[in-house]
């Protein structure tokens, strides 16, 4: 009888915790995730579009910010670029695979082994595919669970990996105009005697496209306190010819 009672009394305490007796279907990305069907990964996977770019460009070619990254544990990179494309470089810098996809949100790179994630944050969906983009698996990461809003924060945060005595780094170098930009313009690699050099540099093409949306940030408030000026102005001059009229009667 009382273990009967204690029986169900865990069951009831368990069944209360945050996610209940939810069984995840996979943690292999760090995520708690739940499996999809077929039907569900085949109507994504079209819908990502993943299309493999010309084979001969040059990193120094891309020309676009960087919104995330990762570095394999043989230093092969893994950059993530504004407008959903995605380049693969080995060690040397040079381009062994680069590619685009359809995607309406903001998404980050990740190694996984020698395949590569792309986590959609809309939509919270991980692909995986291979380093020349073929298709791996598609799961959906639960979007109830705390542990998994950390890990969206940990990664977007993630500006920095090392991989034995080298560090590698994205930032950007553009003063006080930084906290206009949502993405980075250059990664830089330190290794273990302290020599820098820096792998991908896009800085002056960025502190250009930002320095013209400041302008018009600064030009679009300068326009808006303008006319409420002026309204205040007009307003006030209507209120005082109405009591210099009403003042006369």
């Amino acid at each position: 009888m009382y273990k009967k009672l204690i029986l169900t009394i865990c069951i009831i305490f368990l069944l209360l915790l945050p996610g209940g007796l939810t069984v995840h279907a996979s943690t292999t990305f760090g995520f708690e995730t739940t499996n999809l069907s077929d039907n569900e990964k085949s109507e994504i996977w079209k819908n990502i579009n993943i299309k493999s770019l010309s084979d001969s460009i040059s990193l120094n070619d891309i020309g676009s910010p960087i919104v995330s990254f990762d570095v394999s544990e043989s230093e092969n990179i893994l950059l993530g670029f504004k407008g959903n494309r995605v380049a693969v470089l080995d060690k040397n810098r040079e381009v062994l695979n680069f590619f685009e996809f359809s995607n309406d949100g903001s998404f980050y790179v990740q190694w996984n082994g020698n395949n590569i994630l792309l986590l959609l944050v809309r939509g919270s969906i991980i692909v995986e595919i291979t380093s020349t983009g073929q298709l791996i698996d598609i799961v959906k990461v639960e979007d109830s669970s705390i542990h998994n809003t950390s890990r969206w924060n940990n990664i977007s945060k993630k500006v920095q990996v090392n991989i034995g005595g080298t560090s590698y780094s994205i930032t950007n170098k553009m003063g006080f105009l930084n906290i206009f930009s949502s993405s980075y313009s250059q990664l830089i690699k330190s290794d273990s005697n302290g020599n820098i050099s820096t792998v991908y540099d896009v800085n002056s093409t960025q502190l250009t496209k930002t320095i013209v949306i400041f302008i018009a940030i600064i030009l679009f408030i300068a326009l808006v306190a303008v006319t409420v000026v002026r309204q205040f102005l007009k307003a006030k001059s209507q209120c005082s010819g109405f009591f210099v009229a009403h003042k006369k009667l």
